[in-house]
């Protein structure tokens, strides 16, 4: 059975030395669902950073890389994709 969890990682961004892109290439290399979410537009491999607050259906998993001063911006944000559990990375 393949594995349709998506993995949201929120704080994605374009530069290959944040522990964010790093994430996302990894999960993309494991073949796993991601949505990249960030402060800037731009790639991560061949997937796209979304920006701002887009609705994602079947969320299993936010992993947010984003610093405490801005996490409270998307609290909302993160209870509305109703995800089954998130991982935070302090930064």
């Amino acid at each position: 059975m393949a594995d349709d969890r998506i993995t949201l990682v929120l704080g994605a961004s374009p530069n290959p030395v944040r522990f964010s892109h790093k994430a996302v290439k990894s999960l993309l290399r494991h073949e796993k669902k991601v949505v990249a979410v960030g402060f800037k537009k731009g790639l991560i491999a061949e997937e796209e950073i979304l920006v701002g607050q887009p609705h994602i259906d079947n969320v299993h998993t936010v992993s947010i890389y984003i610093g405490s001063s801005r996490q409270t911006d998307y609290y909302d944000y993160i209870f509305s994709l109703n995800p089954k559990r998130v991982k935070y990375r302090k930064i």
